[in-house]
């Protein structure tokens, strides 16, 4: 180790030595949907093996609300936007790739009950 990044390291205080490394892959699908509430249960609801996969660390599904009346007039209009995007992050891409190429990605969006059949 380098004297200049031994230096670093001792010069990091504990809270700031438990955060992520700053490098990480993200992924983000966006959908614009027809049925809301069999959209977000179809989430709830389905399999997956996310959690057990190596270099998976995180997912979220975010849905678009209305903001107040002054966020209106400085967003895109309402139709172009996205109902929902989710977003999963990873250790990095290889492993991102692997799960998309995997079983798991087969068995999670396969199949007629998939959530493309909610897209609009």
């Amino acid at each position: 180790i380098s004297p200049a990044l031994s230096k670093l390291r001792s010069a990091v205080s504990p809270v700031a030595s438990n955060l992520a490394p700053a490098e990480r892959f993200i992924a983000t699908n966006r959908f614009r949907v027809r049925n809301a509430a069999g959209f977000e249960k179809r989430w709830a609801e389905r399999k997956s093996r996310l959690g057990t996969l190596d270099g998976f660390r995180y997912f979220t599904l975010l849905r678009r609300i209305d903001g107040p009346a002054f966020f209106k007039d400085s967003r895109p209009g309402k139709d172009d936007a996205p109902d929902y995007i989710s977003c999963t992050l990873w250790e990095s891409e290889d492993e991102y790739t692997a799960w998309r190429k995997g079983d798991a990605f087969k068995e999670a969006h396969g199949g007629s009950g998939g959530i493309a059949a909610f897209a609009s």
